[in-house]
């Protein structure tokens, strides 16, 4: 079963109301892969689960060095997991139920996320689709799993190639776009996720600022290509 991947900050509440909705909702066997400072962080609200120390201050570098050890386990993909996330009895299945149809299509699946009510463009079930209809009590596009160029890994499946460079925002487009050169396909899925809104990475005011300044600093050097992209710089 594919394992969960989550990093952390210290005394961060949220993951007392995440490790609920694990504990109540999560098939049992999957096992959770937990990084934060401490490792009482995790005991305070994990049960079980595998801790590897976090001394990494991006989520780039954060994620790259849990995810060393899940794929040491041998394990070929991984559910990385916001830290401000709820799941829902369906989340967990419902992605991997997609990843295999999708599969069997014989497509290389890369990011393969989860919907939510806090994300960007066509992953936010706000977001109605052209000629979309209200079913029930959702739209009916929330039942089907669409393409995308990138996906935002608040739970979000992931294949043993993904590398993500070391810096806050859009460290998930640039993995994205390493992924895609090698032939890998983005979707995102009918499984759902509450989300708070990034808030551990540190949202607004000075934090974006800062966030901003080091992601454009290192696109320039390092993807001129992407820069162009995301701030209209030269390549």
């Amino acid at each position: 079963m594919t394992p969960l991947v989550i990093c952390s900050v210290s005394n961060w509440k949220g993951l007392k109301v995440l490790s609920a909705s694990l504990e109540a909702y999560l098939p049992p066997g999957v096992t959770i892969y937990l990084s934060t400072p401490d490792e009482a962080d995790g005991r305070s609200f994990f049960n079980v689960f595998k801790w590897i120390a976090n001394p990494c201050n991006n989520f780039g570098d954060s994620y790259n060095r849990l995810m060393e050890e899940v794929w040491a386990d041998g394990h070929d993909r991984a559910i990385l997991v916001n830290d401000d996330v709820v799941i829902d009895p369906s989340t967990y299945w419902l992605l991997e139920h997609d990843r295999v149809l999708i599969t069997q299509q014989g497509r290389k699946v890369g990011f393969l996320g989860a919907r939510s009510n806090m994300a960007s463009l066509h992953q936010n079930i706000r977001n109605r689709q052209e000629k979309d209809t209200w079913a029930g009590m959702k739209w009916a596009s929330e039942d089907s799993v669409c393409q995308t160029e990138w996906v935002a890994p608040l739970f979000c499946s992931v294949p043993k190639d993904t590398d993500f460079p070391p810096i806050n925002f859009f460290s998930d487009n640039v993995a994205c776009e390493g992924l895609s050169i090698l032939g890998y396909e983005h979707f995102i899925s009918r499984a759902y996720v509450h989300h708070v809104g990034s808030a551990t990475i540190g949202r607004g005011g000075a934090s974006d600022s800062k966030n901003y300044m080091e992601v454009e600093a290192w696109l320039k050097l390092n993807r001129p290509d992407l820069h162009k992209r995301y701030f209209g710089g030269s390549v």
